[in-house]
Formats: structure tokens, C-alpha cells, sequence
């Protein structure tokens, strides 16, 4: 059996998923604090690639310490701590260009990846950020076998690693439900 070709990113940067997680949290009151939010894309971009084979962003996840990490995601959101991330939404701006900043968004458009990061949403919305990054440290899970690869350095966890993983996990919760 051939092994399917990394797909190509759908957005350029995680900021659409991050801003998919952060609306729908304000819009249903559920608080979410910087590292809730970069465990549950991790989440997200997992499901997608194991489930649908859509790599959600282009962007290197890489293995710290606490858990899988977006940097960008990270380095915009950590002013907030372990507090809620409050009324504010990514932005993206152009210095050069004479045009408004935008809040990137996730295409309503585009079903397959609303679909999966519903399911993510409504799976994994009501586990605390500590919950969340208990799931990301399972032993031989692709953050842990890289954190103990490369300890106490941030290096990227290999994306098809984290395909195989949401494709194995998909399988038996296949299995477990037949």
C-alpha cells in the first residue's frame, strides 16, 4: 500500500483555525486561554490530517516542554498567560499595502475543514487547557517521541508522524464503536 503525499497547506498560517477557535468560544462563552488554544489546533490540525488528509497550515508544529507548539500562535498570545484570551481576534496586516487589516477567517465555503474543526470544537471544548496538553503528552505520541529525542529544545514534530497518529487513533475509535 502507497502512503498518500503530504497534502499541500489550506491556509498560510494557523491564524484562520486559531480565529475559528477563538469566535466560537466567545460565541458560546467558553473561556479559552493561550495554551488551551495551541493544544486544541494541534488537536485540529491531527484530526484533519488523519481524518480528512487536509494539513490545516503550513506553519512548523513544534515540541516544547508543555506540549506541541505553533509558534506564531504562541508569540501572539502569550501576553495573556494562563488568563482567557479576551476580545481579540488575530489580525493580519500589511505595512506596505494601503488596505484595512484583516481578520483572517476559515471559509465558510470550505466544508471538509469546518466540519473537522466542529468536531474538534465540540470533542474537546469543555477539557482544561492542563486536560488538553495531558492528551498532546501521550507516551509514544509524536510530541513525546520527539521531546525525548531532542529534550529541552524546540523541534518540529515531523506532520506525517502526527498524520499516522490521528489515522491510528480514528481506526480504533472505528473499531471501539463497531
Amino acid at each position: 500500500m502507497t502512503k498518500e503525499p503530504m497534502p499541500d497547506p489550506q491556509y498560510t498560517t494557523p491564524s484562520e483555525v486559531a480565529n475559528f477557535f477563538l469566535e466560537i468560544g466567545k460565541r458560546e462563552k467558553v473561556p479559552i486561554t493561550p495554551m488551551k488554544l495551541l493544544k486544541i489546533i494541534y488537536i485540529a490540525y491531527g484530526w484533519a490530517l488523519g481524518a480528512e488528509n487536509i494539513r490545516l497550515f503550513g506553519e512548523e508544529i513544534e515540541a516544547w516542554k508543555y506540549g506541541p507548539v505553533v509558534p506564531s500562535v504562541y508569540h501572539e498570545f502569550k501576553h495573556f498567560g494562563g488568563n482567557p484570551i479576551v476580545d481579540f481576534l488575530s489580525q493580519e496586516y500589511d505595512a506596505f499595502e494601503d488596505v484595512e487589516a484583516r481578520t483572517p477567517i476559515i471559509s465558510p465555503d470550505d466544508t471538509d475543514v469546518m466540519d473537522v474543526l466542529s468536531f474538534v470544537w465540540d470533542l474537546y471544548k469543555d477539557k482544561s487547557a492542563t486536560k488538553l496538553m495531558r492528551l498532546t503528552h501521550i507516551k509514544d505520541g509524536p510530541w513525546d517521541k520527539v521531546w525525548r529525542a531532542h529534550q529541552n529544545e524546540n523541534y518540529e514534530i515531523n506532520p506525517e508522524d502526527i498524520r499516522t497518529y490521528y489515522v491510528v487513533l480514528l481506526d480504533k475509535v472505528l473499531e471501539d464503536a463497531a
